[in-house]
């Protein structure tokens, strides 16, 4: 496996694959996209981590019938060169 590492716009991520997956998961699940209040720029293969995330929304839209789900990120630390990320995902099954 390979991976094209590139600085990438962590929300823009996000947001395009939320939008994707928004209108597949049903009016019985509340869905959030939780994102930092900074542009925050990664480097990252975006390719494979849009993949991780659509495989998460796409588990959620399938197995998930009422409940909620959020996604977003947090920063961990504004100090540092090479902040460090979370990236958040929750889902609630009732």
């Amino acid at each position: 496996m390979t991976f094209k590492f590139t600085i990438y716009p962590h929300t823009r991520l996000l947001t395009k694959v939320y939008q994707k997956y928004e209108n597949r998961i049903t009016q019985e699940v509340q869905s959030k996209l939780l994102l930092a209040t900074d542009n925050v720029e990664i480097e990252t293969d975006a390719v494979r981590l849009r993949q991780v995330v659509e495989h998460l929304l796409d588990n959620t839209a399938k197995f998930t019938v009422k409940g909620h789900m959020d996604i977003g990120y947090a920063l961990s630390n504004h100090i540092c060169i090479r902040c460090r990320y979370r990236l958040r995902y929750s889902k609630q099954s009732i």
